[in-house]
C-alpha cells in the first residue's frame, strides 16, 4: 500500500491527513467486514480516515445525485450499482482510464473481469472501478435429477426437456406440490430481472446502436418470451408465480417446492442453509442454460461499482481507497469470509472462496459472460418491460406482441419517435 501511495504522489506523512467519505450500501459494507474488516485495515495500513455513510440503494443514488449536482465532493468515493449508470453521469466523475495507467504491476489490473467495465463505460473512457456483485446462474436439485434421470441442461431445448421430465415424475409419484422452475413476477424489479435473464441468455440486448434503439422485439426477445408462455400452459412453474418474488424464490426452493431456479449466484447459500432449508446438500449448480450458438453462462449480472467524484478534494486518498477494495487480496478475504461476490479471476479461482461458494468457478464463468443494464430511463423501462412481460404469464397478450409493444413503449425514451 505505501508503494501505491507513492505512485499517486501521497506520501506517508500526507496520508495521514487525508480523510475520506464513503458512500455505500449497507448489506454491502457489512460483506467487507464493517467496521472490523476490510475498510478498518485500510485505514491502519496507511492512516486514511475512512468516513462510510451508509444508504438503501435508492436513497443512495438520489443523495449521490444531490451532491453532485451541487458539486459539493461531499462523497469522495461513490459505490453505485450499474442499472443506475448512464452517460450523463460523466460529467460528475471522475474518468478512471488515467489512473488505471498508472497502476503498479502489483494491482494485477488485468485479473478483474474486464466484461464488467462495460456497464460503466462512455465517451471512451472507464467511469467506475467494478466493486461487487453477483451473476444469475442455473440451481437445481440433485436428488431429482438423478431419480428421474434428468441431465442438467446446457440449451433451451434441454431446459425445456428438463421441466417437462421432471414434471412427470413429479406428477406420477403423486407430488402435486412441487414444480419444475421458478419463476419471480411479483413486482417490477425482480420480473423485468427474469424476463432479461433468459433474453440474454438468447443472446439478445437490452438496447443497441448507442443505446439509441429497443432491442427487445428480436429473435432472442421472442424466444424468451415464448418460452415462459410455455412453461406457463404446460403448468411447469407454480400456479402463484405472480405473487413470487425474491424472498418467495428463495422460500420455495428451501421447502422443495422447485427442482430448479435460475437465481443469483449469492442465492447457493440461502438454499443450502442448513437452518432454513429441507434441501441442504442437494442443491446443484451450473451456468445458465443459452439458445444455440449462444456463450455459455450469458445472462443477467448486477454490480456495484466505485465513482470518484470529480470534485472530491481527496483524490489520491479516495483511489488509494479504491484500490484497496478492488485488491486482489482484499477480495479473496471478503469472498472466502463474509459471502462478498468479487470481481477478480483470481477470486473465482481461490481455494478459500472456493471453500465457502463451491460454485465459485462457474459463478466466475456466469460473471464474464452475462450483460448488465443501465441507462437513465432504466426505472420506466423495467415498468415497461415487467407489464409486458406479465401479460405473458397471464395469458393476456402473446409472446411476439409482447415484446413488440415493449419496444413501442420503450421507443420515445431513447431518442427514436
Amino acid at each position: 500500500m505505501t508503494a501505491l501511495l507513492f505512485c499517486l504522489g501521497v506520501g506517508l506523512a500526507d496520508a495521514q491527513q487525508k480523510k475520506v467519505t464513503l458512500l455505500i450500501h449497507p448489506t454491502v459494507y457489512q460483506i467487507t467486514g464493517g467496521e472490523t474488516g476490510v475498510i478498518a485495515d485500510f485505514k491502519k495500513r496507511t492512516g486514511i480516515e475512512v468516513e462510510v455513510v451508509s444508504l438503501p440503494t435508492i436513497q443512495l443514488h438520489e443523495k449521490a445525485m444531490v451532491e453532485w449536482l451541487a458539486k459539493s465532493g461531499r462523497y469522495d468515493v461513490v459505490t453505485l450499482l450499474d442499472i443506475y449508470f448512464n452517460e450523463g453521469l460523466t460529467q460528475y466523475v471522475e474518468p478512471l482510464d488515467p489512473l488505471i495507467a498508472q497502476l503498479p504491476a502489483s494491482f494485477e489490473y488485468r485479473d478483474v473481469i474486464p466484461s464488467l467495465f462495460d456497464a460503466v463505460s462512455a465517451k471512451g473512457a472507464k467511469n467506475g472501478m467494478p466493486f461487487q456483485g453477483g451473476a444469475v446462474m442455473f440451481f437445481y436439485r440433485k436428488d431429482l435429477f438423478d431419480k428421474y434421470q434428468v441431465a442438467v441442461p446446457k440449451t433451451f431445448d434441454a431446459l425445456l426437456t428438463a421441466a417437462r421430465k421432471v414434471t412427470a415424475g413429479l406428477r406420477k409419484d403423486g407430488n402435486s406440490e412441487t414444480y419444475a422452475l421458478g419463476v419471480r413476477a411479483k413486482e417490477a424489479n425482480v420480473g423485468a430481472q427474469d424476463f432479461l435473464v433468459f433474453h440474454f441468455a438468447a443472446g439478445g440486448d437490452l438496447l443497441e446502436k448507442d443505446n439509441a434503439q429497443c432491442a427487445l422485439n428480436s429473435p432472442a426477445g421472442q424466444t424468451a418470451a415464448r418460452l415462459y408462455s410455455t412453461f406457463v400452459k404446460e403448468g411447469l412453474v407454480p400456479k402463484d408465480l405472480l405473487a413470487f418474488g425474491r424472498d418467495e424464490l428463495i422460500g420455495a426452493f428451501q421447502q422443495g417446492r422447485l427442482a430448479m431456479a435460475a437465481a443469483f449466484a449469492p442465492y447457493y447459500g440461502l438454499f443450502n442453509d442448513p437452518k432454513n432449508s429441507k434441501v441442504t446438500g442437494q442443491v446443484g449448480f451450473a451456468p445458465m442454460p443459452t439458445a444455440s450458438g449462444v456463450p455459455a453462462g450469458r445472462s443477467f449480472k448486477n454490480f456495484w461499482h466505485m465513482m470518484l467524484d470529480r470534485n472530491s478534494k481527496n483524490k489520491e486518498a479516495a483511489w488509494a481507497l479504491m484500490q484497496a477494495l478492488a485488491g486482489k487480496e482484499e477480495q479473496i478475504r471478503m469472498a472466502s469470509t463474509w459471502s462478498f461476490g468479487p470481481v477478480r479471476y483470481s477470486a473465482f479461482q481461490s481455494p478459500a472462496v472456493r471453500k465457502t461458494f463451491p460454485h465459485a468457478e462457474a459463478w466466475g464463468q456466469a460473471v464474464a459472460a452475462s450483460v448488465a443494464v443501465g441507462h437513465a430511463e432504466w426505472p420506466k423501462m423495467q415498468d415497461i418491460i415487467f407489464e409486458e412481460h406479465a401479460a405473458v404469464l397471464g395469458g393476456q397478450t402473446p409472446p411476439d406482441q409482447a415484446v413488440a409493444r415493449m419496444c413501442q413503449r420503450i421507443r420515445p425514451l431513447v431518442g427514436r419517435k
